[in-house]
């Protein structure tokens, strides 16, 4: 069933001519794809793994404003990333929460007290005062907050706010990679460029399917790297020398990139549509209230698990945005599929069901830590005990569900090991 829509995408990419190839689904590559495939542009994007595999399943799911670089008197940089933040949390207001922090001024510090509370208030400040006030605290104070914090040499303590991702960083980077394939965009994982050599004005791309063992030939006019890590060892295996030298990052300026790559599209001659077409954010508030309202109607709320953190049209709505309307539509069909398959997850049969129709979810790899979160907040022998576990695979491999489930188990061992 999961290997459906990859199929097919495989299928497109045979002898495709097409406008841009983006190489990598980590967050640059699926916002580059995402942005460009809203405007119109015949674009591909493949990874020789999993979206968002790498170091885009590895960030500190942090949506940043960038309080360190007051010390060093960065300020526009701050107001910058402070900017950004404001407007990734107004765009994805279920996803993008605020979260507080407690940070201990010990005595021996190089700095005031006081003047790290006003270092904190100028961050409010330069945020626009979009999170809660920070706070001035004293050790007692501080020790009530959290009483596993050890204030013997502490001066004093300061609360405040950023933003982070309520969900997984590697589900957020899906949902552009899913917007990318709404906009027309040929994307498939486990795919991996093996030569990329240029004739006249476009890319010849060979690539080889990791999974099915095909080989895969394509056209592109532009060739995006977003192979992170990677980037250089891309650029010698296609023989591109750049002016500048590569640096690893620990954030990037997502808005702040798919608007830069349409215009580089542009100027390298793709044909982009004008009419400028939204390419991140959540559903519409007309769109949001509807979803709650049919929410309503059919009394979900009520069958929220009681074990669940959450009440499921929030968990719905956030998840998956327009199409948590399919999981309401599915529980009409059939009420069953509003019960949980793994017993110690939170994810119901409709949403396995939906994960293995529209998200690609190629080995259980895929899904266990990066469609869902379960294998990173359960312990792994709680779900590989559940029997719901098996019958999840029959959902996403069929016949080849053990086999999958025992790649998982193997490899999961060997990481361990290693």
């Amino acid at each position: 069933m999961t290997a459906g829509l990859r199929r097919t995408n495989i299928r497109k990419l045979h002898n495709a001519e097409l406008a841009v190839c983006v190489v990598g689904a980590g967050i640059n590559g699926a916002v580059s794809a995402a942005a460009l495939a809203a405007q119109g542009v015949r674009v591909a994007l493949i990874d020789k793994g999993d979206f968002g595999g790498a170091t885009s399943s590895q960030s500190s799911n942090l949506a940043w404003g960038g309080i360190k670089y007051l010390e060093s008197r960065e300020f526009g940089l701050v107001a910058k990333l402070c900017k950004s933040r404001n407007h990734l949390a107004a765009s994805y207001p279920s996803t993008v929460w605020e979260i507080r922090f407690l940070t201990t001024i010990k005595k021996s510090f190089r700095l005031p007290a006081l003047l790290v509370f006003l270092g904190a208030l100028f961050y409010w400040a330069i945020g626009r005062f979009k999170t809660r006030a920070p706070r001035y605290l004293s050790p007692a104070a501080l020790k009530r907050r959290e009483p596993l914090i050890e204030v013997s040499e502490a001066s004093a303590g300061i609360e405040y706010s950023d933003r982070h991702l309520h969900d997984n960083d590697a589900r957020f980077v899906f949902g552009f990679v899913r917007k990318a394939i709404d906009y027309g965009a040929v994307v498939a994982s486990y795919v991996e460029a093996t030569a990329a050599t240029r004739d006249r004005d476009s890319w010849a791309i060979t690539c080889g399917d990791t999974v099915g063992r095909d080989t895969i030939n394509f056209s592109a006019k532009a060739l995006i790297n977003a192979c992170g890590p990677e980037v250089n060892r891309f650029n010698e295996l296609t023989g591109v020398k750049t002016e500048h030298s590569h640096a690893l990052s620990k954030g990037i300026h997502l808005i702040n990139i798919g608007d830069e790559i349409i215009e580089l599209a542009k100027s390298l001659g793709a044909d982009v549509d004008e009419k400028y077409r939204t390419w991140y954010g959540e559903p519409d508030d007309r769109t949001r209230d509807e979803f709650f309202h049919q929410a309503r109607l059919m009394a979900l709320d009520a069958m929220t698990d009681t074990r669940s953190s959450e009440p499921l049209p929030i968990r719905f709505w956030r998840r998956y945005g327009n199409e948590a309307f399919e999981m309401l539509e599915r529980i009409r069909e059939d009420p069953t599929t509003a019960e949980r398959m793994i017993e110690t997850a939170e994810y119901l049969r409709c949403e396995i069901e939906h994960t293995a129709r529209r998200e690609m979810t190629v080995k259980l790899d895929d899904f266990l830590p990066r469609r869902s979160k379960i294998s990173l907040v359960i312990r792994q022998r709680d779900f590989l005990q559940s029997p719901g576990l098996l019958e999840a695979c029959r959902v996403f491999f069929a016949e080849d569900a053990e086999a999958w489930l025992r790649e998982y188990i193997d490899t999961t061992s060997h990481r361990r090991q290693s």
